[in-house]
């Protein structure tokens, strides 16, 4: 659980250099460049963060950014799709949904992209008090934050060569 917690934070600050030691052995180390792939590359290795997508999307007064696994790079649940508000590590089904959403037919049955997604909005349009450890937000918009992540997620899988079922014919706006 520590190792996880110390992922998460790295990736909410990637300008801050973590290491966690176990017996001695450094288990994971971030170097704080504020490169967000660097980090990527310490969790899950080199190799699999060259598989990561970048993802830029806004609308709607709030800014979506990160980075979204190609569909070579999935895992059996939901376990690695990192979302953070405001730099603050959240779940979310919601934004959860809506990026399965956008991969479409181009997920097996049972798999599921990796994802660390940032969500910069206004604090008067989320309500972190939902849960007692603040983990869960409520949004104002949640249609919103649902349109974005899902647009931001097709449109960087779509300038990476890939098109799930569901994009077919559908225009996907630039931004």
């Amino acid at each position: 659980h520590a190792a996880d917690w110390v992922t998460r934070l790295a990736l909410a600050r990637p300008d801050v250099a973590f290491k966690l030691t176990h017996d001695g052995e450094v288990i994971f180390a971030s170097s704080g460049s504020g490169d967000v792939r660097s980090v990527l590359a310490a969790i899950y290795g080199s190799p699999a963060a060259r598989e990561f997508l970048p993802v830029e999307a806004e609308g709607g007064g709030l800014q979506l950014t990160g980075f979204i696994s190609g569909p070579r790079l999935l895992r059996a649940t939901r376990e690695h799709q990192l979302f953070f508000v405001n730099h603050r590590f959240v779940r979310s089904r919601q934004m959860g949904h809506a990026l399965n959403e956008a991969y479409g037919l181009l997920l097996p049955a049972g798999r599921h992209p990796l994802c660390a997604l940032y969500l910069a909005v206004s604090p008067e349009l989320v309500d972190p008090n939902v849960h007692p450890t603040k983990i869960e937000v409520r949004f104002r918009n949640p249609g919103l934050v649902y349109e974005l992540v899902q647009r931001g997620a097709e449109e960087a899988l779509a300038r990476s060569g890939f098109r799930s079922l569901t994009q077919a014919g559908r225009h996907i706006p630039r931004s």
